[in-house]
């Protein structure tokens, strides 16, 4: 069975979404560059077949141009998600993309600025995928995101609308994630399963040619393997990760690969649940054989 994986190019982001269950911005220990491509060379010999980039915004990193590429380059299949605020950095790695991730919670400034602490985000969001259709030689698959809470959840309608003009491949929304700045924001953020639920048929209804996948809190349990920047491997429970500990060994034998952090990894996810998520997620991402 082919392996996915979520490599977390690096902590910092230039937005502070009270969503946001990504690594700590303030972490210490990201891996050189060298490290990375040894890490991720490693990690594509024992079957990691895909990797989804994502942070912090990855391309904060100055990382992003080189390990993108040559990720792709070992025959790695290879996707992205940004909040696309660095235009450039995104032009550059577009053509090594299988897959692009790009978010919307709002419409409205007032919305955007709640969620994503920025009035420009869907303007972020329309120029990047002005540039993934216009870019001669990019063959890249469109996921739109949504973090559906109470702020917006009114604004969908208005949202879904956007996202038609957008023709995505596929628009996930997500309930928000009791972990990291969403663990904080929990009881402001958080929607029940049934109003998600009630949104989407109210959507759909509208537009039933969007094609919707509605991820809830208990379908992320051990469903992500994820590596922080500083190769630390974790695993998502409801409302926190499980540590396995670092893929390049600390200490004794500094910048060597960790078998035995890796065989944990393995065997703390749900492979189903895995799967499950990568088929709904990335559509047609997986073919028919790497799904046994």
């Amino acid at each position: 069975m082919s392996i996915a994986i979520d490599f977390m190019l690096t902590a910092q982001c230039n937005l502070r979404c009270p969503f946001c269950y990504g690594p700590d911005p303030g972490m210490q220990g990201e891996l050189s560059l060298r490290l990375k491509k040894y890490l991720i060379g490693e990690l594509g010999n024992r079957n990691v077949s895909h990797i989804i980039f994502a942070g912090g915004e990855p391309l904060l990193s100055t990382h992003a141009t080189e390990i993108i590429p040559w990720s792709k380059s070992l025959g790695i299949r290879v996707g992205l998600q940004t909040n696309a605020f660095f235009f450039e950095r995104l032009r550059a790695v577009l053509p090594s993309l299988d897959w692009i991730a790009l978010p919307i919670d709002g419409v409205s400034p007032g919305t955007q600025r709640i969620l994503r602490t920025s009035t420009t985000q869907l303007e972020k969001t329309k120029a990047a995928v002005e540039l993934l259709r216009t870019s001669r030689d990019v063959t890249a698959k469109l996921k739109i995101g949504t973090v559906v809470t109470p702020q917006n959840v009114h604004e969908l309608s208005q949202i879904a609308e956007e996202v038609e003009l957008m023709q995505p491949d596929i628009w996930k929304w997500y309930q928000v994630r009791p972990r990291g700045a969403g663990l904080s924001n929990f009881g402001v953020l958080s929607l029940s399963k049934e109003d998600i639920e009630r949104a989407h048929l109210a959507v759909k209804s509208n537009h039933p040619k969007l094609r919707i996948f509605v991820s809830l809190v208990e379908q992320s349990i051990n469903a992500y393997l994820i590596v922080n920047p500083d190769s630390e491997a974790l695993v998502p429970q409801f409302d926190s990760y499980v540590s396995l500990g670092y893929l390049i060994k600390q200490g004794i034998s500094p910048g060597e690969f960790d078998d035995s952090v890796w065989n944990r990894f393995l065997s703390q996810r749900n492979a189903v649940a895995q799967l499950a998520n990568i088929v709904n997620s990335f559509p047609g991402w997986l073919e028919e054989g790497e799904r046994a």
